[in-house]
């Protein structure tokens, strides 16, 4: 699994990729390091791209602890304006998963995740502003 990390200071967006036989150990540690940055602030929204990725390895137990183990990024929760976290896939036989992971984490995390094919809608997902007309605050 390779390992990428972008930071888009004007957009407060960091881009975790990951490429190949994705694992959780090696998950997690890459969103160690984007902690560990010198530019890096916990209130920023962040994205996950999954780049040519095997999801093989990653089942449902693992994607639960997964999520338990994000805690760190949702330590600064604002009610006025959430944190959020954009998960990029274009591969079908993941969506799944990644759809899974969508609906768990709307009682598991502070963090509101979506799922989307394209960096650029996610991208343009991150910088909307919150909405507080709508259920859960998000668009």
């Amino acid at each position: 699994m390779d390992f990428r990390l972008e930071i888009c200071p004007d957009q407060r967006v960091y881009i975790c990729h990951f490429r190949g036989a994705l694992s959780l150990e090696g998950m997690l540690a890459g969103y160690r390091q984007s902690t560990e940055i010198p530019d890096w602030q916990p209130d920023w929204n962040y994205m996950t791209v999954l780049e040519s990725a095997d999801l093989g390895a990653l089942g449902f137990k693992e994607i639960e602890r997964l999520m338990g183990e994000l805690e760190m990024f949702d330590s600064d929760y604002n009610e006025d304006n959430p944190k959020r976290g954009a998960i990029v896939c274009d591969l079908e036989l993941a969506r799944a998963l990644l759809n899974f992971w969508e609906a768990r984490a709307v009682d598991h995390r502070t963090t509101r995740d979506r799922v989307f094919t394209s960096q650029e809608e996610a991208m343009q997902w991150l910088a909307r502003p919150v909405s507080a007309a709508r259920p859960g605050g998000l668009p």
